[in-house]
């Protein structure tokens, strides 16, 4: 009785280590694929774009008494704080990723898709993202011939291939949820600034 509960036990134990390997090792997947695709810039890059988006100026009857000079000091200031909270709360956003495609590939999948982004093309397209920096089809095709014959090969596999649909409807599906989720966090934030406006006109006012 004691040895079939002894084995009974190691059993569990193996089988919880087990699966504890494989969620670790999917993880590593999830996550080196985001890096390949250069997530944590895009996000703070993006961050800053919508910043200057929706804080381009600052005026109104708060900031009258201001010149240029302190309100452009001002806008800078609230930009600021508003980026410094958004890169605190990237991880936070980062997990809910790595959870979404843990979900949703396999890590043989996974790693076709780090393959696939890691080939020279794909790093000429991600950059030309990250720099906002139009890329013409003609400059891909070009990149493309001077490419190894590997490198080719995984680009016209996956371009044909049945992940190359999953991956475009899993980016349908949770783009616009993160993307929502980021939104409203920096309403949120901006909100919570804001509020401390006249205390930052109060303190530039007193420098004059």
């Amino acid at each position: 009785m004691l040895n079939k509960k002894f084995f009974t036990i190691l059993y569990l134990l193996l089988v919880s280590c087990s699966s504890f390997a494989v969620n670790g090792n999917i993880n590593n997947s999830s996550r080196n694929l985001l890096e390949v695709l250069h997530w944590d810039q895009r996000y703070e890059v993006n961050r800053v774009k919508d910043l200057e988006y929706i804080l381009g100026n600052i005026d109104g009857p708060s900031v009258q008494n201001l010149n240029d000079a302190q309100k452009k000091s001002l806008l800078i200031t609230i930009r600021k704080t508003i980026l410094d909270q958004m890169m605190k709360d990237k991880d936070t956003y980062k997990v809910y990723m790595i959870e979404q495609y843990n979900k949703s590939f396999t890590m043989d999948e996974l790693e076709s898709l780090i393959q696939y982004y890691n080939t020279p093309v794909m790093h000429l397209v991600i950059n030309s993202q990250l720099k906002n920096k139009e890329i013409t089809i003609d400059e891909i095709n070009m990149e493309l011939l001077k490419a190894k014959s590997k490198d080719q090969q995984i680009v016209e596999w996956f371009r044909n291939s049945y992940l190359n649909i999953r991956y475009q409807r899993f980016q349908e599906k949770v783009n616009p949820i993160v993307n929502k989720m980021i939104a409203n966090r920096m309403e949120t934030v901006i909100e919570a600034t804001l509020i401390r406006l006249p205390e930052l006109v109060t303190y530039l006012n007193n420098t004059k």
